[in-house]
């Protein structure tokens, strides 16, 4: 390392070595890599999985956090969390973001001292008050506050007033589904569903004791994607048809070999991983411009008039990289 490093030591990666050698009590060499450490620029992009000048920055600061916490109040630390609040008004990917919040979780813990007070407001577009403040006086410690007002929800994205009198950052989560259904403009997805008989045509009538098979169509309008979760939820009164233990729910339909054709060559979906819950399957899949599609079985377990649920699919690294079937909500399923 000493004579040929090739700059490695002014690297992200030298620094997380410095942790692994003040493990080790290897403190000259530890100290030598941490501090030699020089930031990439803040709009750099690097590696093949989206790690960009903000993930490195957390990474340096979790490194400190953890092994060296008496460099966290020196001039380099405080430079990079002013270029890390700079970042984090941009959009960012998931992995980026956790390692952002683990890293200044870590940098609260270690760096500030004193009683810290927050206080929070909820405002509507108007700047009005949508519930109480929250005051909070606490020593350095992670705080979660649950809110159930509709009102505060429904406008939670652009409502936050945040004021401490010490560093410190906020981290919203949401669970749970929208009570109306939302149709999403721009989608960089385009995703459907059909339901098909075993020999590929369209089943237009549906009758209890049926199977049928549910074929999800989808494809990319940015590229090749991968880290792709598509959510597909059963419609009321159908049920998923066994499959053996740990087997992939995957049913292939004829393809191209109708006298009538009917049936178009179709390009198989590539898929990781799928899971069969009670009430949905999900799939981790790779999509491109290709449509490509995904098939198994489901069985028509009830009489009645259904309406067809949301099918989804959404990147886990980026969450902007989004699509949905809005044509849903306008479908529904009759069985006698």
């Amino acid at each position: 390392m000493k004579d040929k490093n090739h700059g490695l030591d002014k690297d992200i990666v030298a620094s997380l070595m410095a942790g692994s050698m003040k493990l080790m009590m290897q403190d000259e060499l530890a100290e030598k890599l941490i501090n030699a450490y020089q930031p990439s620029k803040v709009d750099a992009w690097r590696y093949s999985f989206e790690f960009d000048g903000l993930s490195e920055r957390a990474l340096y600061l979790t490194v400190l956090a953890n092994t060296f916490p008496e460099k966290l109040n020196q001039q380099k630390a405080q430079s990079l969390l002013k270029d890390m609040n700079v970042l984090l008004t941009k959009s960012h990917s998931l992995i980026t973001e956790a390692l952002t919040a683990r890293a200044m979780i870590l940098y609260s813990k270690s760096a500030i001292n004193e009683k810290a007070q927050y206080h929070i407001t909820f405002v509507d577009t108007a700047n009005n008050a949508l519930q109480k403040g929250i005051d909070i006086t606490k020593n350095n410690s992670l705080l979660s506050e649950m809110i159930k007002d509709e009102n505060t929800l429904a406008n939670l994205s652009s409502t936050v007033k945040f004021t401490a009198n010490t560093p410190a950052y906020y981290q919203i989560t949401t669970t749970g589904y929208d009570k109306e259904r939302k149709e999403v403009a721009n989608q960089s997805i385009n995703i459907t569903r059909e339901f098909r008989d075993i020999d590929g045509y369209e089943i237009k009538d549906f009758h209890l004791g049926d199977e049928v098979v549910v074929v999800i169509k989808a494809q990319s309008l940015v590229g090749n994607i991968d880290n792709i979760i598509i959510t597909d939820i059963l419609p009321a009164g159908f049920e998923f048809v066994p499959v053996k233990q740990n087997a992939v729910p995957y049913i292939r339909t004829t393809q191209g070999k109708s006298n009538q054709d009917v049936l178009q060559e179709e390009w198989d979906m590539d898929v990781d991983f799928a899971n069969i819950q009670e009430d949905r399957l999900i799939l981790f899949a790779r999509l491109s411009d290709q449509e490509s599609v995904f098939r198994y079985k489901v069985r028509v377990a009830n009489k009645g008039e259904f309406t067809l649920p949301d099918i989804t699919a959404e990147q886990v690294t980026d969450t902007l990289v989004y699509g949905s079937d809005n044509d849903a909500k306008k479908k529904k399923i009759i069985v006698k």
